[in-house]
């Protein structure tokens, strides 16, 4: 493993601005580079077994397709194309930048320079599963960042704190919300290219601290934070954005308690975080004992789980083509240093802190999509439903409100045959805005989710489903069957209050 890349780029050049001009110029975003691709969704990584194979699909001459070759795919390209694609920017003062390097009037990058959403993200290289990185590798645009931007609440803020900012796209994506964005990283190459990607996207409104976790701010306080911590849990010290010299997951639970710290009054937090439990615990149960005590209501978001073998094999898996003695020995070290610390399973999920003076609660719930959209509206809704529900006086209380079903859902049923037809097995409903919760339902929940109409009292509902399902039930055995599936349906985003 190298200790470190190539120098840094030239932050602050005003030539970054021809650059970004010449970028735009050409297309270069992220629509327009999926399409030439070929590729569906807002992905633009390339794997490195690939690269050669896209090469061959891209048009010569064409402008956009040069800058694909030289910043994406990371492959020299002839200097008279790389003139041509860079419009009034030279290849000079683009080496200058620290860039590109020039040999035998070929061009090549120095990093790779990524079109996500609407801004650009520039990051190392190599991919993050290449069998050799720098100790200094700034990671690319993977599930985990697009994780953390899509559940982030984007609404107006003054102050928005990024901490781990890596190649700098969540620091971009708050600037577009927050009069003020600080970004903290402990990585010099991280901040360097972050602050490149400032410019290149036209964000002047991120200030960029070099230091470890929080210790940048002091004791600033913050409307908005997001974390992207080195949360793998390795017995490693290799890779900055993604070893932490502490022990086990002591890195999640210091980001978890230090985000909830640098919180404004109904502030919110958005942190991935990686956890180890252990036999008999539920996956929820390592997280309460982090965010209690906080002075935040918390939702803890369990994405995946692993065991400790299967876990080793995912991340070492690149040293087994070039090195399978190494590889061996990595997850063999990998596996006995859960054992030692008491893991049965490592997790990978978020939590999202609120602070909030008074009876703080705290819910967990297990992600159902590997992928999201931008869900931070659905977040804050549900947020606001929860404490919808704390605040009821009991039952009654529930009976009383006035709900609507959320359109944005469909119902799934399982059909078994029998001699006289088809009879429902089993059935579900799935929610489709965002975050794809499900729902087992039966045909009394069913009932009610068509009626409430956003018109009627839940306790006028109930009555009317009674007579047509059960008019042999008294009202009061239904009430008590239905109203924790009410509750869970309102928890979800399946039902939401009339207003």
């Amino acid at each position: 493993m190298s200790t470190t890349e190539s120098a840094p780029l030239a932050a602050g050049d005003p030539a970054v601005r021809e650059l970004r001009a010449a970028l735009w110029a050409a297309g270069y975003t992220l629509p327009s580079v999926t399409e030439l691709l070929g590729f569906e969704g807002d992905s633009v990584s390339v794997p490195p077994g690939q690269v050669h194979i896209v090469d061959r699909q891209l048009p010569q001459g064409d402008a956009l397709a040069t800058l694909v070759r030289l910043f994406l795919l990371v492959i020299p390209v002839p200097a008279a194309d790389a003139e041509k694609a860079l419009g009034t920017l030279s290849i000079e003062r683009c080496r200058e930048l620290g860039l590109v390097t020039v040999e035998d009037g070929r061009v090549e990058a120095t990093c790779r320079v990524l079109p996500t959403r609407d801004v650009i993200v520039v990051c190392s290289k190599q991919h993050e599963y290449s069998p050799s990185l720098a100790g200094d590798h700034v990671m690319s645009v993977t599930p985990s960042t697009n994780l953390l931007a899509d559940l982030t609440v984007r609404r107006p803020v003054q102050d928005a704190l990024d901490v781990c900012t890596g190649g700098g796209l969540q620091a971009l994506l708050c600037a577009r919300h927050a009069r003020r964005v600080v970004a903290t990283d402990l990585n010099p190459r991280a901040l360097n290219y972050a602050a490149f990607s400032a410019q290149l996207s036209g964000s002047d409104n991120i200030e960029f601290r070099e230091g470890d976790l929080f210790d940048p701010v002091g004791e600033e306080l913050f409307d908005l934070v997001v974390a992207n911590p080195p949360f793998i849990i390795s017995p490693d010290d290799s890779y900055a954005f993604r070893d932490s010299p502490l022990e086990g997951d002591e890195i999640s639970r210091r980001t978890v308690q230090g985000a909830a710290l640098h919180l404004r009054e109904g502030g919110f937090a958005f942190v991935l975080v990686g956890w180890g439990r252990a036999a008999g615990q539920h996956w929820s149960d390592p997280l309460r004992a982090w965010v209690d005590g906080l002075g935040c209501d918390a939702w803890l978001l369990h994405h995946t789980s692993a065991d400790p073998f299967d876990y080793a094999v995912g991340f070492n898996r690149p040293l087994a083509p070039i090195d399978p003695e190494g590889y061996a020995t990595a997850v063999e070290r990998w596996v006995e240093y859960d054992e030692r610390l008491g893991f049965e399973a490592i997790g990978y999920g978020a939590i999202v802190l609120r602070r909030r003076t008074g009876a703080n609660w705290v819910r967990a719930d297990a992600l159902h999509r590997p992928q999201t959209t931008p869900v931070g509206d659905l977040v804050a809704r549900l947020f606001e439903s929860q404490d919808l529900l704390e605040g009821l006086d009991g039952s009654d209380g529930l009976l009383d409100l006035v709900l609507r079903t959320n359109e944005d859902h469909r119902i799934e049923q399982i059909l078994r045959k029998r001699e006289d037809g088809y009879f429902v097995e089993a059935a579900r409903a799935v929610l489709e805005d965002g975050l794809g919760f499900v729902a087992n339902i039966d045909v009394n929940a069913a009932q009610v989710l068509v009626a409430l109409d956003g018109q009627r009292t839940l306790r006028s509902v109930l009555d009317q489903a009674r007579q047509n399902v059960h008019p042999d039930v008294s009202a009061e055995e239904f009430h008590e069957a239905a109203l924790p599936v009410v509750r869970r349906m309102i928890e979800l985003g399946f039902v939401l209050p009339a207003h």
